[in-house]
């Protein structure tokens, strides 16, 4: 049978989707919507590819109009409480993975890895939870847009903002603090998450901390970056 060019355009288009979704579901964390998510969407790609080799164009277009749809859905409002706790329920649980510099998933991790791949995964989770596509978009935009801590605490491009400056996180009282919020150094190297209950995940690459993997550290600590000046940012969605 001869394949006119858009139809191989589509299957192309569709392999590639079904190969970034599986490494997806393949880097996630056991158990996870995430993974669930990115397996169920596989699933769908794959019989959509079938169906249209099968019955041609039409479903071919079918199946690309309702990718549209889900694409363009209108944003419903967001449960910022709800996202935080997922937020810190996602980044928990990266704990133990080794510390990777550039790594974002379940194989090795970075300091500012971790609070976005967190943020991907927290996203996700909701968005499957609340059928709400708008968390997906987003989703997508923070795993397209990379970044590093001096970038979170310059903004990531208006989705972080800062809150206040303090001399440590040892002299940091929890009554200024909401779960998700994050820890910068003031010289843009590292990033901290705060989790409740005077606790503190993060990506830790110096082993002497105990580190070199992703590690949970109650305040006050011996830990070197606790003793560091830090900015006190927030991701607007919570």
């Amino acid at each position: 049978m001869r394949l006119s060019q858009e139809r191989i355009a589509f299957y192309l288009i569709g392999i590639m989707a079904i190969f970034f979704l599986a490494w997806t579901a393949y880097t996630a964390v056991p158990f996870t919507y995430v993974k669930m998510a990115a397996l169920g969407c596989c699933l769908f790609l794959l019989l959509g590819i079938a169906l249209a080799f099968k019955y041609g164009k039409w479903f071919s277009i079918l199946t690309t109009l309702s990718l549209i749809l889900i694409a363009a859905w209108p944003a419903q409002p967001v449960d910022s409480g709800q996202l935080r706790k997922q937020y810190v329920r996602s980044m928990r649980a990266y704990r133990e993975t080794p510390y990777v510099w550039g790594g974002e998933n379940g194989r090795g991790i970075d300091c500012s890895g971790l609070m976005r791949r967190g943020m991907i995964d927290a996203l996700l989770a909701e968005g499957w939870a609340d059928r709400n596509p708008a968390l997906w978009r987003e989703a997508g935009v923070i795993w397209w847009k990379d970044c590093s801590a001096r970038e979170m605490k310059n903004g990531f491009s208006g989705r972080i903002e800062p809150v206040f400056e303090v001399r440590s996180l040892n002299t940091l009282s929890d009554q200024r603090l909401q779960m998700g919020d994050l820890a910068v150094t003031k010289s843009g190297v590292h990033v901290l998450a705060y989790v409740g209950d005077g606790t503190w995940i993060q990506a830790d690459p110096n082993l002497a901390n105990g580190g070199n993997k992703v590690i949970e550290t109650k305040a006050p600590s011996k830990n070197g970056w606790f003793g560091q000046r830090v900015v006190i940012c927030r991701w607007k969605d919570l």
